[in-house]
């Protein structure tokens, strides 16, 4: 196998575990990646040249929700950012599922972003990214005053499919239960000894009563240490912007 075809073997590789079915073959032969926004939704529609990664892909965006003058400034702005010898389609797909729908959303009625999300007297907030050789990690936390809001919060967050879909989203709680006990539990969701890494850090900050889950999203690259690093950071910002307990 050329070290061009490995390159595209590994990419694509990277891209199904990430998107799962919003990442598809058409009967061309080319690769689709469909991204959707609320009730709106673009296609991603490319193919890699024999030259690739030193030349970009081939590539087109297909969208109801778009002008024909509002894609030709997503197409140049995906052209622009391309850089030869890099991996491209998940980072082209990253800014589209940030940035694609922002003009749709300007020219309607504005879409209220929910940070923090209420439920009902439950607050979700979030950290900033960090992005690290293509894996992106956010976090979400929120006050609780029972286990059993733990679910409630993983459903709240995962009705976002961005965030349903990611490769791991690892929770962890600390709550104070009434007999004086503590509740403090962990999932990996596939990301093995992460969870004990949030649990670490809740004990070190002697919080209680909160629920925290990093969400990741696999960039194809293997991060060694570091990844537990970015977990751990982006939990503590989200819980720094937590409102203190009274």
């Amino acid at each position: 196998m050329s070290a061009t075809s490995a390159a595209v073997t590994s990419e694509i590789e990277a891209l199904q575990a990430i998107y799962g079915k919003d990442f598809f073959q058409d009967h061309t032969g080319s690769q689709n990646i469909k991204i959707e926004r609320g009730r709106r939704e673009l296609v991603l529609h490319f193919h890699f040249p024999e030259s690739y990664p030193n030349e970009p892909p081939v590539f087109s965006i297909r969208s109801s929700s778009h002008t024909a003058p509002q894609i030709k400034a997503l197409s140049d702005t995906l052209v622009s950012q391309f850089v030869p010898g890099e991996n491209t389609i998940f980072n082209w797909a990253q800014w589209l599922q940030e940035n694609a729908f922002l003009q749709c959303e300007e020219s309607t009625t504005p879409e209220v972003t929910p940070s923090p999300i209420p439920l009902t007297d439950m607050a979700i907030v979030h950290s900033e990214p960090i992005l690290d050789r293509k894996s992106k990690f956010i976090a979400h936390a929120a006050r609780i005053s029972d286990s059993s809001q733990v679910q409630e919060f993983i459903q709240v967050l995962k009705s976002d499919k961005s965030i349903a879909t990611a490769t791991h989203n690892v929770v962890a709680h600390r709550v104070l239960l009434p007999n004086g006990q503590l509740d403090i539990q962990g999932n990996d969701d596939g990301e093995t000894g992460a969870s004990n890494k949030l649990i670490w850090l809740l004990d070190q900050r002697k919080e209680t009563d909160i629920v925290v889950m990093v969400t990741r999203w696999y960039g194809g690259i293997h991060l060694g240490p570091a990844r537990f690093k970015h977990i751990v950071s982006v939990a503590a910002e989200a819980m720094d912007k937590l409102p203190k307990k009274t």
